[in-house]
């Protein structure tokens, strides 16, 4: 019997186990459960298949699949922003047209830049609306900063994990120890500390980095300029009314206006004057490239004052002062070269054979699909912010149980780091790390950490409580005894990730709470301990914030602990490498 969507089946809290049908999840990360025959959701509009979370058997013995859905992506002046996407079901005894309207209600407003908000401040002056706030004691105002503080927040996270990836595929490991380094269909290999400590180094970044609108600084900056005041022109045929005895061409529609001029002869319908419509050849630059080269100064722009504003306090700096100089020519020939003046494309161009192959338009062509690839990179990570932060905070657990054990058996993995995301996340899935061993109470004990996407192929090989994986966990950290291997693990430690700010009301005692009794559904003979990561606002980089929640079992001896963190997260590694040891109870 053929299957219909029907707006029952819609999202849930994606820690929530229960079955479909339940209110639309309000805040945090979103599942949309739909029946196992399921097998494919896509987006509609971007094409992007959902990532497959996990399965679930309900009381009825009924099996569902759990999709995760991406956050909202729109921008507000002042306040959560709600989306509504549409997608696409596939399977087996799926009906040809399986759609439904997903709703993703408050979610954080995209970052605005200081254009968006100055065109909103001089609209909302116009209006009058501006003074009218003042004297309310400005709660719209307030609101908008808040919300915007954490959006910046968790773009400036974005970016770091962003910087992450370009900085390995930028680097060059030149060891022959090595058995394989770099890329390869678009997946590159690199040893995990190497990894671990290009994330170190990306979240201890004090100062400006080079990035891409630097780089275009130096390597297009003259080109740009030379093809602005120099453009390329061709001649176009223009239809004007024109002195007879200067026509040299004509076509139909200038003979049809001929045939309507009074007269019935050639000389009659000219007239005294002798003007007739005849075609012109002149020089014109309102060409494909050049409009593609416009549209390169916007985007050069927008990139260029994003740089300048994320590193604000470093004006003086060399790489700034770079960049200001460049927006300022930018500037310039925005508003002085003929390019400046032409329309704006619109859609993304296909290269003609000029922006293919002549020497002066091929950089710059070069330059702008880099830019375009950058604002899509961006895009989708925004979308997928959850899972941006998800992947950030497994090589944080990676860092912090190397610390644990430095010269662990986990420290020779290899990660495959993939060029481009899917769906947030840049690890591929085939990367697994080694085991790390510890002594606890003289006895050697392994320490697993199996990512979330890797959970139904580790329980092929290894126990781990069916019910732990409906719960979708991002992480579980599993301890066992060396000595006996195929004996029930000792303690296993799942992690969540949240990128929810709560800024309205702290939940994050309600949020671990919330774990306790999700995990205390979950029947094991092992010891079973709970992590939710969730981000704060802090006032000061690398201070913890709202500290931790700590939540007992005590009948099973099992702790639940939340936490919240300021971000960039590389800043409390031995935060969580101390929480690491505890909470595992190793020495």
């Amino acid at each position: 019997m053929p299957l219909t969507l029907s707006d029952s089946m819609v999202t849930q809290p994606w820690l929530h186990a229960g079955v479909a049908g339940d209110l639309v999840c309000d805040r945090g990360r979103a599942i949309l459960m739909l029946p196992a025959n399921v097998e494919e959701v896509v987006v509609e509009g971007t094409g992007e298949r959902l990532p497959l979370l996990g399965r679930l058997v309900d009381h009825r013995r009924f099996e569902w699949h759990k999709f995760e859905l991406p956050a909202t992506g729109s921008t507000s002046e002042n306040g959560p922003v709600h989306d509504e996407i549409g997608v696409k079901a596939s399977g087996e005894y799926m009906e040809d047209g399986g759609g439904l309207r997903v709703s993703l209600q408050l979610g954080l407003p995209k970052p605005m830049s200081e254009g968006m908000v100055g065109a909103i401040e001089d609209e909302r002056g116009k209006a009058g609306v501006a003074r009218n706030a003042r004297l309310r004691g400005g709660g719209a105002t307030v609101g908008r900063r808040h919300w915007q503080q954490a959006a910046g927040e968790a773009a400036k996270m974005m970016t770091l994990h962003l910087n992450l990836v370009n900085r390995l595929y930028g680097s060059g490991i030149e060891d022959p120890e090595m058995f394989f380094d770099g890329t390869g269909g678009g997946i590159g290999a690199w040893p995990l500390g190497y990894v671990l400590e290009a994330w170190r180094e990306v979240g201890r970044q004090q100062g400006p980095e080079p990035s891409l609108v630097v780089s275009l600084a130096g390597s297009v900056g003259r080109k740009l300029t030379d093809v602005c005041e120099r453009p390329r022109k061709v001649l176009t045929r223009k239809r004007e009314v024109q002195g007879a005895g200067r026509i040299q061409e004509v076509d139909s529609t200038c003979l049809r206006w001929l045939a309507r001029q009074p007269g019935t002869t050639v000389a009659e319908k000219v007239g005294v004057k002798q003007l007739a419509m005849g075609i012109t050849r002149v020089e014109t630059v309102d060409t494909l490239e050049n409009r593609v080269v416009r549209d390169l100064l916007s985007r050069i722009t927008r990139a260029g004052e994003e740089y300048v504003k994320a590193y604000d306090k470093d004006g003086t700096h060399e790489l700034v002062e770079r960049v200001k100089r460049f927006l300022r020519e930018v500037e310039r020939l925005k508003l002085e070269s003929p390019i400046g003046r032409l329309r704006r494309i619109s859609g993304v161009p296909q290269p003609n054979n000029v922006m293919q192959h002549d020497p002066r338009y091929r950089p710059l062509w070069r330059a702008y699909v880099k830019l375009l690839n950058r604002e899509l990179e961006r895009e989708k990570a925004w979308r997928w912010r959850h899972r941006v932060f998800a992947e950030t905070c497994e090589l944080g657990l990676m860092a912090a149980m190397s610390n644990l054990v430095p010269q662990a058996t986990g420290m020779r993995s290899t990660l495959l780091v993939k060029s481009e995301q899917t769906c947030g996340r840049f690890l591929d899935k085939r990367s697994a790390v080694g085991r790390w061993d510890v002594l606890d109470d003289g006895v050697e004990v392994s320490m697993l950490l199996v990512s979330g996407r890797q959970i139904d192929a580790y329980r092929k090989v290894g126990w781990l409580p069916e019910e732990l994986g409906t719960l979708c966990p991002d992480a579980v950290v599993i301890c066992r005894d060396v000595v006996k291997p195929d004996s029930m693990p000792k303690r296993i430690l799942a992690i969540w990730s949240l990128l929810e700010f709560d800024l309205g009301e702290d939940r994050l005692k309600e949020r671990t709470t919330e774990i306790r009794q999700a995990m205390s559904k979950v029947p094991s003979q092992s010891e079973l301990h709970g992590m939710l990561i969730l981000p704060a606002i802090g006032e000061k980089e690398g201070v913890v914030h709202g500290m931790e929640q700590v939540v007992r079992d005590e009948e099973r001896q099992e702790r639940f602990i939340g936490m919240r963190l300021s971000l960039p997260l590389q800043s409390h590694e031995m935060y969580l490498t101390r929480v690491l040891r505890e909470v595992l109870s190793l020495p």
